[in-house]
């Protein structure tokens, strides 16, 4: 009888583990195909856009237009004006995981608006919220109708996170950090490890010169010395303090809009006014090279490549105003994300922090400072140092995890997911 108990729990077990491989694998096949759309509408804008914005009078010209375009296709397509992660995070916690299908189209066309027209937002907050969408839709199929929808949306977003950033084990364990703030839900691993890593092949397929981070190749031959490790100390404080501000005030003004009683098409084109005036002053005193605008691609790498030869007052102006850029951008209620710009912070924190006498390399101290910042930011201490892993090499592991881990500590409670936060007091 108790061999026929084993065999039998035995069986359940295979079954059971079948079909989380194949639905983590349906997921992530077809997440990692619906990115590679969201990423051609989105090239198409851009490319499209972007020459204007290489010249003043773009800088200064086409934010309001695009903020107002994102603001009015938001606020005419749907009664809610909540969208992103915001959104994905009361699917998952209080609405069983569920979300309408029109998300994904609604929040591709508001995204690009925003972005191509000078925009200061990334593009992981609408890829999440596409692909959470799209999980939450494939969730009510036969296939996948024995796991947790929830599960499924999770699945979803670590897919995304996956194939935008080149990090199939990051991927699968930021989405259960990133949900579960104070009790990492383990079990959603299983299935989002599998859609992470379906994701990733796909999408290096259908677009192989993706955008990815430029990391410097002499950091794949740094070795950490022993008396360094305090220096990562203060580089982790120093990104747990500034991630504390930077939420805040995110926050500060996110609450300020939802205030003010206009409509949010008008809201958001005040913000694209006000960021007219701030590229301008970059545009003038700085150059296009290095700009807030944007994805800002161009100058995360140039701060991880050459941040010794940035002046510490060019950096210090980058690093406040992204912060502000950002603020308006997705704070006025435009669809933006908000992973890309919390890099792009981290990195201007890490480039600054590299050019103080401490003994560590600059390129480091960059790429540290940016990925420490991050984890600061959204309570993902574990996904970033996985994440240093796959991104950098080796080297970087324990720069990033001394750095990550302190942050952490400091700004736990002022992650820039505290308002969608809120949500996960609700275990699935």
């Amino acid at each position: 009888m108790y061999r026929n108990g084993y065999w039998k729990s035995l069986n359940g077990q295979l079954v059971e583990c079948f079909r989380w491989i194949v639905a983590g694998v349906f997921i992530g096949t077809t997440t990692g195909g619906l990115i590679y759309i969201f990423q051609l509408f989105l090239f198409l804008g851009i490319e499209a856009i972007s020459p204007a914005l290489s010249r003043l009078w773009g800088v200064i010209l086409l934010p309001p237009v695009g903020l107002f375009l994102s603001g009015l296709i938001i606020s005419k397509s749907s009664r809610r004006t909540r969208h992103g992660l915001v959104r994905v995070f009361a699917a998952v916690h209080r609405e069983k995981g569920t979300m309408g299908i029109l998300s994904i189209p609604v929040e591709i066309l508001a995204y690009t608006a925003t972005v191509a027209f000078g925009g200061s937002g990334g593009r992981e907050g609408p890829a999440i919220m596409v692909s959470a969408a799209w999980a939450s839709n494939l969730g009510r199929l036969p296939i996948l109708r024995r796991i947790s929808l929830r599960y499924v949306v999770i699945a979803g977003v670590a897919a995304s996170f996956s194939a935008l950033f080149n990090a199939p084990i990051a991927g699968a364990v930021f989405g259960a950090e990133l949900f579960f703030l104070n009790n990492i839900e383990y079990r959603s691993i299983a299935l989002s490890g599998f859609a992470s890593i379906s994701a990733h092949l796909v999408y290096i397929q259908l677009l192989p010169n993706a955008l990815y981070f430029s990391i410097p190749s002499s950091i794949h031959n740094y070795n950490l010395p022993p008396k360094n490790i305090v220096t990562y100390i203060l580089l982790g404080i120093l990104s747990g303090v500034v991630s504390s501000f930077w939420t805040r005030f995110f926050r500060t003004v996110q609450l300020s809009f939802s205030r003010w009683k206009k409509k949010l098409y008008l809201k958001t084109a005040f913000a694209g006014v006000i960021l007219s005036i701030l590229y301008a002053i970059n545009y003038i005193f700085i150059g296009k090279e290095l700009h807030i605008w944007g994805l800002g691609y161009e100058t995360i790498n140039a701060l991880f490549e050459n941040p010794g030869e940035i002046a510490p007052l060019v950096i210090i102006f980058l690093l406040a105003g992204k912060i502000v850029a950002t603020g308006l951008t997705v704070g006025s209620g435009a669809a933006g994300g908000l992973v890309l710009p919390t890099f792009f912070i981290g990195a201007a924190v890490g480039a600054f922090f590299g050019q103080l006498p401490l003994g560590i390399p600059p390129e480091i101290a960059s790429v540290a400072g940016a990925l420490s910042f991050f984890a600061s930011s959204t309570n993902t201490p574990l996904a970033m140092t996985i994440f240093s892993a796959e991104a950098a090499g080796i080297p970087l592991v324990l720069p990033t995890m001394v750095a990550s881990l302190v942050g952490h500590i400091i700004s736990r409670k002022d992650s820039i997911f505290t308002e969608a936060g809120r949500f996960s007091k609700q275990r699935i």
